[in-house]
């Protein structure tokens, strides 16, 4: 994660593309911008297929969460968790406006260095 200050403030969270195997393409490289709005909440603009989406980034005692509307009745959620060493992250899917969300992403990531 590159910092890129405080107050007013904005974090800058980078990592490496997806590749389709197959075609040996870049098919999605994530980026996200955390900073605090005049407010003191915190928001996060985090790439996706069809462009940019915005929202709160909720934070917790070991990381944050958030949650992105997709559709009148689909929503993602994620939850990130962080120790010095890993970055833990879960996503689940809802289809049906609130009812019963799927797991469908599963994350570990550890700090070589």
């Amino acid at each position: 994660m590159d910092r890129a200050g405080r107050q007013p403030g904005a974090d800058i969270l980078r990592s490496g593309g997806d590749v389709d195997r197959d075609e040996d393409r870049l098919v999605h490289e994530p980026f996200a911008l955390a900073w605090l709005d005049p407010s003191g909440k915190c928001r996060w603009e985090v790439s996706i297929r069809d462009g940019l989406a915005r929202t709160t980034l909720d934070l917790e005692d070991l990381g944050f969460r958030w949650t992105l509307n997709l559709g009148p009745s689909t929503a993602m959620r994620y939850r990130a968790t962080f120790t010095r060493r890993t970055w833990d992250e879960v996503g689940e899917l809802c289809v049906d406006r609130g009812g019963e969300w799927t797991r469908v992403l599963e994350m570990s990531l550890e700090r070589l260095r």
